[in-house]
């Protein structure tokens, strides 16, 4: 025997809402992605980055200082060392954000770490 499911009203508009949704987004969706007419430029980043001499006390305070404001050792250790080096080195170190390791906050689970 075969259970037949019926379908609310409510249901029925959302899903329908989410399909028109999908097809106005798949069909249009196109033209967001087309971009510019001109391609950008963008400094070119030499790879490595250079080289710069940090004073480790100085790295060690502002990552004690930044581990004690967000409760995260791992927040803290690398704004104190890719906020620090953005400060001294400057481009291309102040493109990478401080926040971007907040992800491993209180650890990876599994991983012991």
């Amino acid at each position: 025997m075969i259970k037949e499911k019926k379908i609310g009203r409510r249901d029925f508009l959302e899903k329908s809402a989410h399909m028109v949704a999908g097809a106005a987004l798949l069909s249009g969706g196109g033209m967001l992605l087309s971009g510019c007419s001109q391609e950008a430029s963008a400094p070119q980043i030499e790879w490595p980055y250079p080289y710069t001499k940090l004073d480790p006390d100085r790295a060690a305070i502002k990552a004690y200082e930044n581990c004690k404001a967000k409760q995260s050792c791992s927040y803290g250790v690398s704004a104190g060392t890719l906020g620090y080096l953005a400060e001294e080195a400057g481009y291309p170190f102040t493109l990478i954000p401080p926040d971007i390791i907040q992800g491993f906050k209180g650890g990876v689970p599994g991983h012991s770490s």
